[in-house]
């Protein structure tokens, strides 16, 4: 996971040089490959935090971008946005895997 402040979007793809993007994620070629971009809310990140001994950092959680402000990304789904100059479809909740806190070897979020 590498940090960015500004990233390039793919058309149906993703992003420039996401794992998924290039077709080498974990879920690549699954159902769950429908998510190209996955988003987390600081708000619903530092809530979900709160609840555990020893906290994630954003990175863990790997989502590629972090949404900051009160945002209800629930709303979303099924609907089309925009972030920035990007044309953005909600499909699906994108809950708290086993794949993170296996990697970061810490409790699930829930």
């Amino acid at each position: 996971m590498m940090p960015l402040i500004t990233a390039r979007a793919l058309a149906g793809l993703g992003l420039e040089g996401d794992r998924y993007a290039i077709g080498k994620g974990t879920f690549s070629g699954t159902r769950h490959n429908l998510r190209h971009v996955s988003l987390i809310g600081v708000n619903d990140f530092n809530a979900a935090n709160s609840t555990l001994d020893v906290p994630f950092t954003l990175a863990e959680t790997r989502r590629n971008l972090v949404i900051e402000g009160a945002v209800d990304l629930l709303n979303l789904i099924a609907r089309e946005f925009w972030i920035g100059e990007v044309h953005m479809r909600g499909v699906e909740e994108c809950t708290p895997c086993k794949r993170p806190a296996q990697l970061a070897q810490k409790a699930d979020f829930f």
